[in-house]
């Protein structure tokens, strides 16, 4: 069970069992483990995809308990829903607090999620440059407030998980849509990668390299690029998905 402090060798292991998943089931349950892990009681994933066409295609994947995830849906909460409006906009993930529901006039919302045990939580959002977008909410009837330490560890651990949960639920939820094709990295740019999986700093990685910090940076930073991704934790996922580093 992880309890400790989260390091990024820790983190980028935990990110790495879910690309083991064979299909759409195993994949939640998977994640469902994780989450559980990691001090969670469910989870519930939103996609957001440009098909073929040009339109827009969602996709909700859910162990909320049924019951609310059905009333949710009949009252269009997801319309009101801060947390949803928020991965809207913003990468940054949010813990959730009564003030924001009270703010978004949404305190109904939040006490009927209560009533099934859906009390506190954090959602976290990936925004791809091609557009693709996904919310990862991590749920439990406990409060993250009462202890600062525990909640920056569980924030830590949902923006690993939503990193290789977007790559992996995006290949397997809709693989009809496709992938793109796998980009060519230099050695450096691969070797650069590589050490960050395995929990190095840019600086740690030059010493390693015997090159600047300056050109470790700018190395990840063409990774990044290629691989279209808007941060060195996606820019991971995507090349462990395709075995470009492990």
């Amino acid at each position: 069970m992880l309890t400790a402090e989260p390091s990024s060798v820790q983190e980028f292991q935990l990110m790495a069992t879910l690309f083991e998943a064979k299909d759409k089931v195993d994949f939640s349950q998977r994640l469902l483990k994780i989450v559980q892990c990691c001090g969670f009681e469910s989870f519930v994933i939103g996609l957001e995809l440009k098909a073929p066409n040009g339109g827009l295609v969602h996709h909700v994947t859910s162990t909320y308990p049924p019951l609310w995830r059905q009333l949710y849906d009949e009252r269009q909460y997801a319309a009101l829903d801060p947390t949803v409006r928020h991965c809207q906009a913003s990468t940054e993930p949010m813990v959730w607090h009564e003030q924001i529901f009270f703010d978004a006039d949404c305190m109904t919302l939040l006490e009927e999620a209560q009533s099934y045990g859906v009390s506190h939580g954090i959602s976290v959002a990936v925004h791809e440059r091609s557009g693709r977008k996904s919310m990862l909410s991590l749920a439990r009837d406990k409060s993250l407030w009462h202890d600062p330490g525990e909640k920056n560890r569980l924030t830590a651990y949902a923006r690993v998980l939503s990193s290789s949960m977007h790559v992996m639920a995006t290949r397997l939820i809709f693989p009809e849509i496709g992938q793109p094709e796998t980009p060519a990295l230099t050695t450096q740019e691969t070797q650069c990668l590589q050490w960050f999986a395995h929990g190095k700093t840019p600086w740690e990685i030059g010493e390693i390299m015997k090159i600047s910090e300056a050109t470790t940076a700018f190395y990840l930073e063409n990774a990044m690029k290629k691989l279209g991704a808007v941060n060195r934790l996606q820019a991971l996922a995507i090349a462990m998905d395709r075995g470009i580093v492990d």
